[in-house]
Formats: structure tokens, sequence, C-alpha cells
């Protein structure tokens, strides 16, 4: 199984919050929540410059397998 560093993100859009995931996949949960504590500056840097004006905020940080990201955004109208 593996995992993506996964954010749950706030959008000027509707629905307005949604999962998202880096495409650079851990063989383990615990080597991606490492590799996201040791980033999470980079990567939150990186969504503003991914998404712009639509980013309104990050509200949580995971580490998630796919099936799991989808889940939660299906749960959230998507």
């Amino acid at each position: 199984m593996m995992y993506f560093v996964t954010m749950l993100i706030v959008l000027n859009l509707q629905p307005p919050l949604g999962w998202v995931q880096h495409t650079v996949p851990f063989d383990n949960r615990e080597v991606c929540l490492s590799y996201l504590n040791k980033n999470k500056s980079n990567i939150s840097l990186s969504l503003g410059r991914q998404f712009g004006n639509l980013l309104k905020g990050i509200k949580e940080y995971d580490c998630l397998t796919r099936e799991d990201a989808v889940n939660r955004n299906t749960q959230l109208g998507h």
C-alpha cells in the first residue's frame, strides 16, 4: 500500500473543502509523515503557487492512500 502527502485545503470554490495529494509515493505511513514534517513549509508554498488566489487555507496535513483520499473527498461532496 502506497501513501501520499495529503492536505485538506480550503478553496474559493464549491464545495470549498477538498483533499489533494502530492504525486510522490511512500512505502509506509511513517516515512511519509517524516517527509511531511521536514517539508511542510515547502509543501505549503507549492500549494500556494499551484492554486494561487483560489487557495484560502490549509486545514490539515496527513499521509493517506489514494483510496482514503477519494473516500474523504466523496464524503465532502466531490
